[in-house]
């Protein structure tokens, strides 16, 4: 298991130590506490695993959060034999009472394969609520690798139905339809500390505590991904205005990501980077939105990592492939989130961002 691990493309001196914590007896610094949150693992500031439990009595099991997707998916005790399977928990409805079949076969298409499996419903928990006879997916066939090296089981969608592989409500509606919440929404507070104290996903609302300022809200372009209208791009104080744009949330995505044409334009924009002692001399990225200036300093953008022991930096901004109906979209990553403590809210259909205090968290 740690094999694979290690072959992971980021790589830092304490990976291996990080995967037994996540995988091995060690597993202990996901945590809930009594406000409905649920801590976070930040995996070198470029994936947040949340700790959920499914059936009775509960099986546990590591997800990254997705707001890029609408449905909980974990592999199957009958999974077919291949990489990503065997490197992961799988779960076994036999072993719950409160299982029911549901039967529906799912497609979950990749960047470079897919994922095959059966719905299922149960009961599931995290954050100290329980939402029951919940639609998820059981994966029980792997084509491609991208799952096999990953420090996480599964996948916890967190948009809307429009856009989940099984078609039904979030986990976030589905326990605001139970009653267990108060609010039909989530919040995701993101730090830059790795490790055991890298967020908060708070369910049924916003706590305040996380933070620094007053919330903007933006209403949402549509509800299928979390998205708002993009009326500019801004470096510094280059506007590049944009045309027909949405930006996007995704808490998957580390860095700023879009098409080609765009993100190489925004780059010549901005001077070289050749040590991290540059950063100072780049400017600020704003994304302008119903009339608000969301503003990154060049500290969130660009990207700061170990190599050899040596610290190195660079510029949190790629072309990435974008789905056909948002091809004119901006992915705001990690780096926003990082920034932005970011609420998601399903009953009024809009988006709300404050700065987040992380700062003197990470300074304190």
């Amino acid at each position: 298991l740690l094999d694979y691990a290690k072959s992971l493309k980021y790589l830092s001196p304490r990976l291996e130590e990080r995967v037994r914590k996540v995988f091995g007896k060690e597993k202990t610094f996901l945590g809930i506490n009594d406000s409905h949150e649920a801590e976070l693992f930040n995996e070198l500031n470029l994936l947040y695993i949340g700790n959920i439990s499914i059936g009775t009595p509960p099986q546990s099991f590591l997800v990254a959060l997705d707001t890029g997707s609408g449905a909980l998916i974990v592999p199957s005790a009958n999974c077919k034999p291949s990489v990503g399977c065997l490197t992961h928990r799988k779960y076994n409805s036999s072993e719950s009472s409160t299982y029911t079949a549901n039967g529906t076969n799912f497609l979950l298409l990749l960047v470079t394969g897919y994922l095959k499996g059966i719905t299922s419903e149960d009961t599931v928990s995290i954050g100290g609520v329980n939402a029951t006879s919940f639609n998820f997916g059981e994966i029980i066939e792997y084509s491609g690798n991208e799952f096999s090296n990953l420090p996480f089981d599964g996948l916890l969608g967190l948009s809307w139905p429009a856009i989940s592989a099984l078609g039904t409500p979030s986990f976030v509606q589905a326990l605001y339809y139970q009653g267990q919440i108060d609010d039909n929404s989530y919040s995701l507070y993101f730090t830059g500390i790795e490790g055991d104290n890298g967020g908060r996903l708070v369910l049924g609302g916003v706590n305040p505590a996380y933070a620094a300022s007053k919330f903007t809200y933006v209403p949402l372009y549509s509800q299928s991904y979390w998205s708002v209208s993009l009326e500019d791009i801004k470096v510094g104080a280059i506007s590049f205005g944009t045309q027909d744009m949405v930006a996007i949330i995704e808490s998957t995505l580390p860095v700023i990501g879009t098409n080609k044409q765009l993100a190489e334009k925004i780059k010549a924009a901005l001077p070289p980077l050749r040590d991290c002692k540059d950063i100072s001399d780049f400017p600020t990225l704003t994304f302008i939105v119903n009339g608000n200036e969301l503003i990154l300093q060049p500290e969130d953008y660009i990207l700061k990592f170990k190599k050899a022991e040596v610290l190195q930096c660079l510029v949190g901004i790629s072309d990435i492939s974008l789905p056909e109906e948002v091809s004119n979209a901006i992915y705001l990553g990690d780096s926003f989130l990082r920034a932005y403590y970011t609420h998601f809210d399903y009953g009024n259909s809009r988006l709300g961002f404050a700065l987040s205090n992380r700062i003197k968290k990470e300074t304190a």
